[in-house]
């Protein structure tokens, strides 16, 4: 065997490898390597099993390093949405006072509103999450984060969306405030997520 290897080619990068001067079919076990010889083609290909090994055990790794970022991502995007729920309802409710039209009946403000479809995105988010945690598909997810964290910032404008009251000293904009900070952390969470499902083929 030794002869043989002295006369043969080896490619590096390659699972299996050419060698050279090949005179009859055979195997042998040499430092972990399995060798076949072809006699009509006068050639010898090898297969490292350990480097196999080692091939599936790194697949291995990177695939838990995958899902724990999944797992990573899916806790942040449910904690984003927690705040975002609780800052309508519990941190900074929007006003709760009453509005007389023309026909003199009274209706809700228009943050009343609002603060409607904040809570509505927030629980989207919130199974948005959920779903990152079980499908584990980053690049979706996070796109969808970023997309609804946007859609948070629009609800509080009167033009792109039902907006809150003009009068600055209204509850609905320390409600605002708080929106705002937790939209761009929304963007900024679904936009790495999804930089990291891409780079990571998911």
């Amino acid at each position: 065997m030794g002869g043989l290897l002295s006369a043969q080619r080896y490619e590096k990068d390659q699972r299996y490898s050419r060698m050279s001067d090949a005179a009859e079919c055979q195997e042998n076990s040499h430092r972990g390597l399995r060798w076949e010889i072809f006699p009509v083609h006068g050639e010898i290909w090898y297969e490292s099993e350990e480097k196999e090994r080692m091939t599936v055990g790194s697949n291995g790794t990177n695939r838990r390093k995958q899902e724990k970022n999944s797992l990573i991502f899916a806790a942040a995007q449910a904690v984003h949405a927690l705040l975002l729920i609780l800052a309508v309802k519990v941190f900074a409710p929007v006003c709760t006072g009453m509005v007389d039209t023309a026909a003199g009946k009274q209706v809700p403000m228009r943050c009343h509103y609002t603060a409607v479809l904040l809570l509505f995105l927030g629980l989207i988010l919130l199974v948005n999450a959920g779903l990152c945690a079980v499908r584990r598909e980053m690049a979706v997810c996070g796109a969808i984060t970023a997309v609804l964290s946007a859609l948070a910032f629009a609800a509080l404008s009167s033009s792109a969306g039902t907006g809150i009251c003009l009068n600055p000293e209204m509850a609905c904009h320390v409600t605002a405030s708080f929106v705002k900070a937790l939209g761009g952390i929304g963007i900024l969470i679904g936009l790495l997520c999804t930089y990291m499902g891409v780079k990571a083929g998911k």
